[in-house]
């Protein structure tokens, strides 16, 4: 589990802290004894729809009103394999630069990095600057319980595999 929580927060120390406060307060409300995934997906939901929501809610929107949504979710695509050989559907995020260059617009690619949106993960590929965000887009995706379920063990399992 602790490798999960590294591995979704991105290493990033306030979401990482963010993260941990929220799987022990949820194990407080709600004592079994494990910190469990039910535990984790429980407070991903709450950080994504409740603590960080205006965040989201805004970087949503702006992705929305400046068209850049879909190119996102292209760009999430390319975590697959990659011509120099980064393949990583789980998280952290990244995205080969080559691939993501060739498949849009370098203005576009800029204001993803000027929106803070993406940031430079060394010399080969981009990364989310707050993995939450796209924790938040999965789950807005799985609309049914079933489609949740499967999103929580993906997620647990750092094996998503959700075509964007």
């Amino acid at each position: 589990m602790i490798s999960r929580v590294i591995a979704i927060s991105g290493g990033h120390p306030h979401l990482l802290q963010l993260l941990g406060s929220h799987l022990i307060e949820h194990e407080d409300e709600d004592p079994d004894g494990v910190i469990d995934s039910r535990d984790l997906y429980t407070s991903l939901a709450r950080i994504c729809y409740e603590d960080r929501a205006s965040v989201y809610g805004s970087m949503l929107h702006n992705l929305e009103i400046y068209n850049k949504l879909d190119g996102l979710l292209t760009l999430f695509g390319l975590t697959s394999a990659s011509p120099t050989g980064i393949v990583n559907r789980g998280f952290p995020t990244r995205i080969d630069k080559q691939s993501a260059q060739s498949l849009m617009d370098a203005n576009d690619l800029s204001w993803f990095v000027s929106n803070n949106i993406l940031r430079p993960s060394g010399p080969d590929a981009y990364g989310l600057v707050d993995e939450f965000l796209r924790v938040r887009l999965l789950l807005d995706q799985a609309e049914s319980e079933h489609e949740r379920e499967l999103l929580e063990q993906r997620l647990i399992n750092g094996k998503v595999r959700i075509d964007y």
